[in-house]
């Protein structure tokens, strides 16, 4: 899954390791631009 905002790369990974950090023990698609800044 792959979303441009404000002309910038979005990237949306599932990965388990952020599911854990927003509380989730169940895997999420995480939607993090380029610059590696958790939008939240």
């Amino acid at each position: 899954m792959t979303q441009q905002r404000s002309s910038r790369s979005i990237k949306c990974t599932r990965s388990t390791s952020y599911a854990a950090h927003e509380g989730s023990s169940s895997d999420s698609y995480l939607c993090k631009p380029d610059s590696q800044t958790l939008v939240g």
